[in-house]
């Protein structure tokens, strides 16, 4: 059976643009000169990061060791179109693709400044209690935040 292919166009609603603060560093990069697979995991959990600062209004380590909810990653996915090397200067798109009770999806394109799509990532995150780990509803700042446009 063959795999089902990542499709590479985004769904929902874009949240925000967030350009990532540098150009890529040489630490990003392999020794083929492209940047290693899993740094596009990291550059979208500061786009995330970036975005829930601003738009719950409330810095991300904050929610959680306050006795607030978590929201760890239970899916991810990603799809390489043009190799990203070091030096480039990228820009993410977040996007809102899906908000259930209890999990989320979140959408990046990741592209430079002649607007060639580099990489799409979807994240799936769970909302939990930070104390005990059980799964918990989307809190209202966050769905909110969730479901409003850019």
């Amino acid at each position: 059976m063959k795999p089902k292919r990542m499709t590479t166009e985004l769904t929902g609603h874009k949240l925000s643009t967030w350009p990532l603060p540098y150009a890529i560093p040489f630490s990003d990069v392999d020794h083929a000169g492209i940047v290693f697979f899993p740094r596009v995991f990291t550059y979208t959990h500061l786009a995330y990061e970036a975005w829930y600062n601003e738009w719950v209004g409330q810095l991300f380590p904050e929610s959680f060791l306050e006795g607030g909810a978590a929201t760890p990653v239970v899916s991810a996915e990603a799809s390489f179109q043009i190799p990203m090397r070091h030096g480039d200067h990228i820009i993410l798109d977040v996007h809102c693709e899906h908000v259930g009770t209890r999990s989320f999806v979140l959408g990046y394109r990741i592209y430079d400044a002649d607007d060639r799509q580099r990489c799409v990532i979807r994240i799936t995150h769970a909302t939990i209690a930070y104390s005990t780990f059980q799964p918990e509803d989307i809190p209202d700042t966050l769905r909110n935040a969730l479901n409003r446009q850019s």
